[in-house]
């Protein structure tokens, strides 16, 4: 449980450092779509791994596929596709994570 927790802190604090400079570099940025979606996108990745890294690895071979779709889908702009890929992986590496601590 703590070290989830502590986990979680340095999420927090990576997702809140990746938002400041996102958001210092957005002048630079021709169209403020592009610089909202890379925030999600990044916010997203860093959930990803940070969930990965609590667990060990991905679960399953597929969840690593997904997670190159979903960064595909970011870097091409298709942030919604994205979303909805990063979403799938939350949720199997949340359930893994709590079947985990089952055993």
């Amino acid at each position: 449980m703590y070290y989830t927790s502590r986990l979680a802190g340095i999420a927090i604090a990576l997702l809140l450092g990746i938002t400041i400079a996102l958001a210092d570099n957005n002048g630079a940025i021709a169209a403020k779509d592009v610089g909202t979606s890379t925030i999600v996108c990044a916010e997203s990745e860093v959930l990803v791994m940070v969930l990965a890294e609590a667990h060990g690895a991905f679960p399953s071979a597929a969840d690593s596929a997904t997670l190159i779709e979903a960064r595909a889908a970011c870097a091409n702009g298709h942030v919604r596709d994205a979303m909805r890929l990063y979403d799938r992986l939350v949720t199997n590496l949340r359930r893994s994570l709590a079947q985990d601590g089952e055993h």
